[in-house]
């Protein structure tokens, strides 16, 4: 049962960078949040300066957690190499933009650091949460497609199984395909999720099949042996 456990949460990091990657964006909202009013407008400032940082260290975090994740994966060297370099470049930006918001000193200097988030960094990380969710989807579908194989080769009935990996693999190739020409992919990707977690539950139903085979079986012999 370990080996299914360990698809199930490999299943829970295929979209743990795009969530990370959509809760980031969030950051983005604080240029519009940022308001003069009167001698309230330093306070405002320094409120949204300090929240501004917070969410700064938040993306470090989180470009860390999406280094290691990238350095454990299966996929291809040239691929990890390109995106390690991805991940360099965004931490070089984020110690920028860190110093930018640290040493500025008024409303329009930080909503100029903010909108700079906007065309760079931000779309930059979308890109890195984006392949590394493509890259790890393809690798827990090939695993499903390991999986059915290894339920066909007991006896058990794949059909439902194999036709919810077929849906999830046609879904991901479109993705890939969009992914490569600059489209968006986010209402895909729940679509991709919904289809994973369908071929999980049946994954599911026919682990609960084989383990009652292998007691059914066991008491066969048993009793064959009385």
């Amino acid at each position: 049962m370990k080996w299914f456990v360990n698809l199930l949460v490999l299943g829970f990091v295929i979209f743990a960078p795009v969530m990370a990657s959509e809760r980031s964006e969030r950051g983005n909202a604080v240029v519009d949040q940022v308001k003069i009013a009167g001698t309230g407008a330093k306070e405002t400032f320094v409120e949204k300066k300090e929240k501004f940082m917070r969410w700064n260290m938040e993306c470090e975090r989180w470009m860390g957690r999406l280094r290691q994740m990238v350095e454990n994966s299966n996929i291809s060297e040239d691929v990890k190499l390109k995106m390690q370099e991805r991940i360099n470049n965004v931490e070089r930006q984020m110690e920028e933009v860190k110093k930018k918001v640290a040493n500025s000193k008024d409303i329009e200097e930080l909503r100029s650091v903010i909108m700079d988030i906007r065309k760079n960094v931000s779309k930059e990380m979308r890109f890195l949460a984006h392949q590394t969710a493509i890259e790890r989807a393809r690798e827990i579908i090939e695993r499903l497609y390991e999986l059915e194989d290894r339920f066909k080769s007991v006896g058990l009935d794949v059909l439902v199984l194999r036709n919810a990996i077929d849906e999830a693999n046609a879904t991901l190739n479109v993705i890939e395909e969009k992914f490569g020409k600059g489209e968006d992919i986010s209402g895909d990707f729940k679509e991709l999720k919904l289809e994973l977690n369908k071929a999980f539950a049946e994954a599911k139903k026919l682990v609960r099949k084989w383990i009652e085979m292998r007691q059914d079986q066991r008491t066969e012999d048993l009793l064959a042996g009385v």
